[in-house]
């Protein structure tokens, strides 16, 4: 019972992971393309 839940619950677990790696995916692509917000992206 216990691995019939953990089973069920990876898919979740996959799609939240998914979904934070496309945010950061677009937070660092905003902060590279507007370095102006974080003088610590402004590398040259």
């Amino acid at each position: 019972m216990l691995f019939a839940s953990r089973l069920t619950i990876w898919p979740a677990v996959l799609n939240t992971l998914l979904w934070l790696s496309q945010l950061l995916d677009a937070t660092l692509a905003d902060l590279y393309t507007h370095p102006l917000h974080l003088p610590l992206y402004n590398t040259p």
